[in-house]
């Protein structure tokens, strides 16, 4: 019985599709050899029966000759060579036991049948998804590589001989060139990972197939030989020690045994697929490159906790270290730093350290923003439009029923990271006496990394310094302010932030029966936009009517309207009906938003140049083109970068 008991030895990965298929399928063709060597055995036993002695004998010595049934630790191959013993013992049989064994013979044929066709779809699947990734990865990427690596040496060696500067149009074509190719071996290496993914998904459903077709495999073995053992125990009055000899061995067969030693010779003929890393050209293999790649394929890559890696570690990092910061996450840190951070996670996130403080808080929190706006699909999906319409719902239960539902709905990686992401904001708001970052501020900064921005105005948000204090710009062209009051009008994260034990928990609070005059409520809570209509037309002094100054100020009737309707009144959105039993810790309360206007400076003539602004209690700096965070609320830099050139992202 040839049962697969010579594994193919090694562990280095295939040389390509064509390998893996051929060890695939003379691996598991093993299983069917030995099935066909049992069929073939009982059927050869009935005609055997006629012949008696002689025939027996003669097929017991050809069993016994088979050096596959020695030295085995598989219980299948133990008891089939205990029913060689048998029968090389056995001397007569009659009829019914011819009988017994043509039944035999059917189930064995029935079985084989069920997983002959088993194995036949899992290699055709197999070798479709074997194709498809050897194709890449032999191919596909080296070429793109290649590519990619070839316009760098070719700009190195125009930079040599060109003595123009790096003004020169071919150079600067060349430069596109680069930026190209390097954009496409990175598409490259991510299709390869997710053709990889689902190689390895492919490899493991076929292991849990083959360990189920084994499986059933040894089941009707064992059926067959514990119904031939019975029928000869019951049959025979001579060579009874024989034959309890032969049913022990057939009692402790044990599929579960047998697998486990298949799932061993599994692993050994078929290893894992090794990852291949992105290589920049100028500053070697990223191991970790997370900046980018989808949330569904970097935890498919990466099972664990549900938190990506870079987040988890900036996370706790903040948490350890800028708790009482002030300013954390409104204030920017230095972007060369950020980059340089980025970097080394992207080269082995787990190396880097970010306990001590070689890297300022603020550079981390920086880190975090950069992450969340650079992922290819928001944590949250949720159109600006739609959170206004939430916004204006002056029933804070439905609001909070609403957002629980459209949280609920989100991918389980989406929901995991925002859950997380909830709680470290509430952290942060829990120290607002310290760090002046209320729900309200939180919300104010986070809403264009969580959301990403506005893709209903098919615009970036504008930096907020630009808008705050009149539109004085080197173009001297009146803001847009649509962008801030929806910021401002926005009360999903705040909503997430203060209200996250009923947003996120596994059940909804029950309503209080009895007493009606005893009713239990959310409690009051402050909302992020004063109860004021914007005017957001410049008078002559450049100030913008409705953010600096007056307050109370009436509309004017030549403003610029505004795409949303003006926020309810406190009186509405703070108040419900009796819903909840438990109301949810206070909320952390902050001064309100007081703007002093910085004169106007007419020297700003480049978009180099830079408007630094203070806004109480949030600062708004204007760094030109040295922060990457486009529309966050803050951008004064921790240790400052002077007058240096932004550092460009070389990744």
């Amino acid at each position: 019985m040839t049962m697969p008991r010579n594994p193919v030895q090694g562990t280095n990965e295939f040389g390509g599709s064509d390998e893996t298929y051929a060890a695939f399928r003379n691996f598991s063709a093993q299983g069917e050899m030995g099935m066909e060597q049992v069929i073939t055995y009982f059927t050869e036993r009935m005609a055997i029966e006629r012949i008696y002695f002689e025939s027996l004998d003669r097929l017991a010595k050809k069993i016994m000759a088979d050096p596959n049934n020695s030295n085995s630790d598989r219980t299948a191959i133990k008891a089939w060579a205990s029913i060689a013993q048998l029968t090389n013992a056995l001397s007569s049989h009659h009829q019914q036991l011819a009988s017994c064994l043509k039944a035999i013979v059917q189930d064995l044929y029935k079985a084989r049948q069920i997983q002959q066709q088993t194995l036949d779809e899992s290699r055709q699947t197999v070798k479709r998804q074997s194709k498809e990734y050897y194709e890449m990865k032999l191919h596909g990427v080296p070429k793109l590589k290649h590519s990619y690596f070839k316009r760098h040496k070719d700009m190195e060696a125009l930079e040599k001989e060109n003595k123009e500067g790096v003004g020169n149009p071919k150079t600067l074509k060349m430069a596109k060139d680069i930026t190209s190719a390097e954009q496409g071996y990175r598409r490259g290496i991510q299709d390869l990972e997710e053709i990889r993914q689902r190689f390895q998904l492919v490899r493991e459903q076929t292991q849990k197939t083959c360990e189920r077709v084994e499986w059933d495999r040894v089941s009707a073995l064992k059926n067959a030989l514990g119904t031939y053992t019975e029928a000869e125990g019951k049959l025979m009055k001579v060579g009874g020690e024989a034959v309890d000899r032969c049913s022990v061995f057939v009692e402790c067969m044990s599929p579960q045994v047998d697998c486990h030693f298949f799932v061993a010779d599994f692993m050994r003929i078929w290893p894992d697929a090794t990852p291949m890393y992105y290589e920049s050209y100028t500053h070697g293999i990223a191991k970790d490159m997370v900046f980018g790649v989808p949330l569904e394929t970097l935890l498919r890559a990466h099972p664990g906790s549900g938190i990506p890696a870079v987040l988890y570690k900036c996370v706790r990092a903040v948490e350890a270290r800028g708790l009482d910061k002030e300013g954390i996450y409104r204030i920017s840190g230095k972007h060369s730093d950020v980059l340089e951070l980025k970097l080394r996670v992207e080269k082995d996130v787990h190396s880097v350290n970010l306990e001590d403080e070689s890297w300022d808080v603020h550079v981390i929190a920086g880190l975090v923003k950069m992450y969340l706006r650079q992922l290819p699909v928001p944590v949250f999906p949720f159109p600006a439009k739609e959170r206004t319409e939430y916004s204006q719902i002056a029933d804070e239960k439905e609001r909070v029923l609403r957002l629980r539902a459209r949280v609920k709905a989100l991918p389980r990686s989406h929901h995991t990271v925002l859950k997380f992401l909830a709680e470290h904001l509430a952290k942060i708001a829990s120290h607002a006496s310290q760090n002046k970052m209320t729900p309200q501020n939180i919300s104010l900064i986070f809403a264009p990394v969580v959301f990403q921005g506005h893709p209903d105005l098919d615009l970036p948000p504008p930096s907020l310094a630009a808008q705050l204090f009149g539109g004085k710009t080197a173009g001297d062209k009146p803001p847009d302010l649509s962008h801030y009051d929806i910021y401002k009008a926005d009360n999903v994260l705040e909503d997430m932030i203060v209200l996250r034990e009923w947003v996120f928990g596994s059940e909804l609070p029950r309503p209080v029966l009895g007493d009606r005059n005893n009713k239990a409520s959310i409690p009051q809570r402050t909302d992020s936009l004063p109860e004021r209509k914007v005017d957001a037309k410049l008078d002559v002094h450049g100030d913008v009517g409705g953010l600096a100054g007056t307050r109370e100020r009436p509309a004017s009737t030549s403003a610029i309207p505004l795409p949303l309707s003006p926020p309810v009144p406190m009186d509405r959105r703070s108040s419900m009906n009796h819903v909840f039993t438990s109301p949810p810790p206070p909320r952390p309360s902050s001064p309100p938003f007081e703007h002093e206007r910085e004169p106007y400076r007419d020297d700003l003539t480049t978009e180099d140049e830079r408007v630094e602004v203070v806004v109480t209690p949030l600062t708004v700096v204007n760094k030109g083109n040295d922060s990457e965070d486009e529309g966050q609320v803050g951008g004064s830099r921790a240790g400052g970068d002077g007058d240096r050139p932004p550092v460009p992202n070389k990744i």
